[in-house]
């Protein structure tokens, strides 16, 4: 792996977008990647029957739409559609509905019952500074924040586990919206840090796959024999 500006471990969202946004200030880098395919949480793959693709991780894409950083690299030009769905996702519960995350605030809140109106205090703020919030929670944290209100009304709230948050809305539907969203990640929903492995699961000296960006933001796939061995 000699010869790199930067290597980047693992080719998800993330590590593909620090290489591209290195590769595009004239940087060299290799992506390395131990998983069969590229993409991390963002792959599907044939799971059950042939022509018939599953979401292997993510399937509800809320930051690729409000990341700034994506919008300047027009991935549209490269085959992207956003759908967007009349209710972005829903969580079953045991009596056979669901809770419904719909499309407005107001929407969601009514079908949430006593916990209709937590939910409008809670969520209606973050919706009203979503403009100056999201530059602010997707960039490095390098300079003081330029909406220091908003950024610290966002933390006030988010930074707690989700089991304090669903405490504050009381019922089966909000509990079930906010438990489903929060197992969305590879946190436990208690306070407890504990993070989940990716991509080979943490098998130390597993093969990965080679990914390299040229200066200018192209890439191309080395045979496999050139690949590089990822730690632990």
């Amino acid at each position: 792996m000699t010869g790199y500006d930067a290597v980047v471990v693992g080719s998800g969202p993330n590590g593909l977008t620090a290489a591209v946004a290195l590769a595009r200030a004239g940087r060299s880098v290799l992506v390395v990647e131990a998983a069969e395919a590229i993409g991390g949480g963002l792959r599907t793959e044939e799971l059950t029957e042939t022509g018939y693709l599953h979401d292997v991780c993510a399937a509800v894409f809320p930051l690729v739409a409000a990341s700034p950083y994506l919008r300047t690299l027009g991935l549209e030009r490269h085959g992207l559609r956003l759908v967007h769905p009349p209710a972005p996702l829903a969580h079953p519960l045991d009596d056979g509905g669901a809770a419904m995350l719909e499309r407005s605030v107001a929407a969601t809140a009514e079908t949430l019952g006593l916990a209709g109106a937590a939910y409008r205090r809670i969520v209606a703020p973050l919706v009203r500074d979503a403009g100056p919030l999201f530059p602010e929670i997707l960039r490095p944290p390098v300079r003081a924040p330029r909406h220091p209100l908003v950024l610290g009304r966002f933390a006030a709230g988010g930074l707690g586990p989700a089991t304090l948050l669903g405490r504050r809305m009381p019922g089966d539907r909000a509990g079930g919206l906010i438990a489903g969203l929060a197992a969305s990640r590879f946190l436990k929903a208690s306070s407890e840090r504990r993070y989940g492995s990716s991509g080979s699961n943490g098998d130390p000296g597993r093969q990965s796959h080679p990914l390299t960006m040229q200066p200018g933001g192209s890439a191309y796939e080395p045979p496999l024999g050139s690949g590089a061995v990822r730690g632990g």
